[in-house]
């Protein structure tokens, strides 16, 4: 195979936004700094850059580098880029399909969950060790996998819970009481193995989220949410699902969930209780809750959207430390999260899909001012503070008439990772994300300088050159791929690109 030229060199702040002039890209800052730093492309089949196909699944290690599962035509890929966006090792290939992928960021051991086996891999993509699975049947819910900070390794798989040594042998195994798992998350520290879905309720047809903790020998430890309500307020429960639960670089435990909206998941309350519509997330006296609100984006109460998220910090015996809702008070509102992380200061990270653009905040009253309709649904990057008592950086990133999404994410340290996809272009881009602020103004978000346009400065990047100016008039829109390639000119520099080598692994 041919070598791949050398890229070009790093483009000049000014080519770089007239790049970003180009339609109506637009990376909207609502919160973190004045001035927001600029995210960095690693990595784009826009650019021509080896993906391995379609990420589907990624992770990142303490020295930087980004691991990606994903499928190609021939089937599952797994790929390792180091911080600059080289390829690290061979890429790996494997028939079959690839359903989930964890990494261990202090080690490198990497799980993945691909065609009917558990393989474990290290660093350098030669395989550990692997464990055959059952044959995947139609409709099946992907399997999930998680590797814990010793290397425990624990896999989900037809509501079945298998625990592994690092060394692979058997620990436990468990029956799960979700009808769908969607994730798994591995404490070593506290030898447990965290698991989240949800199940369907015969009292209302509707889901409900559950969150369950077990020992490495399978053992039930506790578990949250899931059980029955009380006849009289069947009625008026809304549909709850587990999406993600996380180990925090805290070494607590991070749940994501999702809630439907009162009327929108096709069963209206009939009951004159209407009014107290309700979700699992409210607390019971089972299990007592502390949400906080700090502004209209977190206020359950008087606000009806479509869809939502619920997230909380949960110790590793199960308590319910601090929980919060994200919405956006629009009755058609559609906030659809994704994935969670947080690090070691507690900080929580989130992203996902949402119908609504998060407006500014009123200086005077605290809440949101308008929440506005975007043309088409955007993917979301969200930062907490440990308390929830603030938002430290929100960013949402729109395109034209064009769908966009934020499918995964991934932390390590200060280093975050996030895939992004648009509907409509050549295929996705990994995102680098600069880090969190560490301090902010409880319960406010600090406005953009009036000097910094839809790019920063005029119309570049925040944080580029003031100096340089160059030209606002917007040409004729161009396609999602021209767009989303401009969007990936923000981080472009100069690599060497080398032809990429593969295994092929029976």
């Amino acid at each position: 195979m041919t070598p791949r030229t050398a890229m070009p060199s790093r483009a000049s702040a000014c080519t770089r936004r007239l790049a970003l002039g180009l339609g109506s890209l637009a990376i909207a800052v609502a919160a973190g700094s004045a001035q927001a730093a600029p995210l960095d492309v690693l990595a784009s089949q826009s650019l021509d850059d080896e993906l391995g196909g379609r990420p589907l699944a990624l992770g990142v290690l303490d020295d930087g580098s980004v691991v990606l599962g994903g499928m190609d035509d021939q089937g599952a890929t797994l790929v390792r880029l180091d911080a600059s966006g080289f390829l690290a090792a061979p890429i790996e290939r494997w028939p079959g399909t690839l359903d989930d992928l964890a990494v261990n960021p202090a080690t490198g051991t990497i799980a993945a969950v691909v065609g009917d086996a558990l393989v474990v891999l290290g660093p350098d993509l030669e395989i550990a060790w692997r464990v055959p699975l059952a044959p995947r049947s139609d409709g099946q819910a992907p399997r999930q996998v998680g590797v814990g900070e010793l290397g425990t390794v624990a896999v989900a798989d037809a509501g079945e819970l298998y625990v592994f040594a690092a060394d692979g042998r058997p620990l436990g195994r468990a029956a799960l009481s979700h009808q769908a798992t969607t994730g798994l998350a591995v404490l070593d520290a506290n030898e447990l193995v965290v698991t989240t879905g949800f199940t369907t309720l015969p009292c209302n047809g509707r889901d409900v989220a559950e969150l369950q903790g077990f020992a490495h020998d399978g053992t039930l430890r506790w578990q949250a949410y899931g059980e029955a309500p009380e006849p009289e307020r069947c009625d008026v429960l809304a549909a709850t699902r587990g999406i993600d639960v996380a180990r925090g670089g805290d070494g607590l435990v991070y749940l994501l969930a999702e809630v439907e909206g009162r009327g929108h998941d096709g069963r209206r309350p009939s009951s004159e209780a209407e009014a107290a519509f309700h979700d699992v997330f409210h607390g019971t006296p089972r299990h007592p809750t502390t949400n906080v609100e700090f502004d209209a984006a977190t206020a359950r109460e008087g606000a009806e959207p479509r869809r939502f998220a619920y997230y909380a910090r949960f110790s590793p015996a199960g308590e319910h430390r601090l929980g919060q809702y994200f919405l956006l008070p629009d009755e058609d509102a559609v906030v659809s999260a994704s994935a969670i992380a947080a690090d070691e200061r507690g900080n929580v990270h989130l992203v996902g899909t949402t119908t609504h653009r998060l407006e500014e905040l009123d200086e005077a009253s605290e809440e949101l001012a308008v929440t506005e309709e975007l043309l088409a649904p955007s993917g979301f990057y969200q930062v907490v503070q440990a308390d929830f008592g603030a938002r430290a950086v929100w960013r949402q990133i729109e395109l034209e008439d064009t769908t966009t999404h934020m499918p995964g994410l991934a932390l390590a340290g200060e280093r975050v990772v996030t895939l992004l996809e648009a509907f409509g272009a050549e295929g996705p881009s990994v995102l680098v994300w600069p880090p969190a602020p560490r301090a902010k103004r409880k319960g406010r978000k600090d406005p953009d300088r009036e000097d910094v346009g839809t790019f920063g400065y005029e119309s570049g990047v925040s944080n580029a050159d003031p100096t340089c100016y160059c030209d606002t008039r917007r040409p004729a829109a161009p396609s999602p791929s021209l767009l989303l390639f401009a969007l990936l000119a923000l981080g472009l520099s100069p690599r060497r690109r080398e032809s990429p080598r593969s295994n092929t692994k029976l």
